[in-house]
């Protein structure tokens, strides 16, 4: 009975999203990624690939939910090339799980310059004016988390979004999507989406 609910739910989600625009503008899931390849594939039709840091992707999956993911240390980061957006608008959605309640883990960020950068982790988000804390622990548990930020047209560099890293932290956990949009989406999308990586 739940496989036919969840299907029923999953099909309604790909209804809605055909209806409206709310594709992404890179989209990296673990169940579609391939082992030891030299790059983490974008799904989402925009070949922006993710590049580990090592070299290689991970050379096994784990799972969260009994849905693929990457396990990740502090020696695996990934990057992936943005190029300027004329929005400057960043909303980007993450499927993870920490290892413990403590140490706080890096989500993701976008290098604006040398000295500034907007991004996440399990417990801040850092903007170019400072950083936000919004939680003291991490939660053991799977996370969908969602940030939409603003940011300013770069000064010295070309952006790039790196995830399992931020602030000079990295993850230590479980790391299952990474979801990019280069524009704000509209409520409705943003609900669908989490409802979507909520059910899988």
């Amino acid at each position: 009975m739940d496989k036919v609910i969840a299907t029923f739910l999953i099909s309604i989600f790909t209804l809605l999203c055909s209806a409206q625009v709310c594709h992404p503008t890179a989209w990296l899931r673990a169940d579609s990624a391939t082992l030891g390849f030299p790059t983490w594939t974008d799904v989402s039709g925009n070949a922006l690939d993710a590049t580990p840091t090592s070299g290689t992707m991970p050379t096994a999956f784990s799972r969260i939910n009994f849905n693929k993911c990457f396990e990740v240390s502090s020696a695996v980061t990934f990057t992936l090339p943005l190029g300027i957006n004329d929005s400057r608008q960043s909303d980007v959605i993450v499927v993870y799980e920490t290892i413990d309640t403590v140490h706080e883990n890096a989500l993701w960020q976008i290098r604006i310059d040398s000295t500034s950068r907007i991004g996440q982790t399990t417990q801040r988000i850092l903007n170019e004016n400072g950083q936000i804390t919004y939680d003291t622990a991490n939660r053991l548990r799977p996370v969908v988390n969602y940030l939409a930020q603003s940011w300013r047209t770069p000064e010295v560099c070309t952006p790039t979004l790196a995830f399992c890293m931020a602030d000079s932290l990295r993850m230590n956990g479980k790391i299952a999507e990474v979801i990019y949009f280069d524009r704000r989406i509209s409520d409705t999308s943003i609900i669908q989406w989490i409802s979507y990586l909520a059910i899988k």
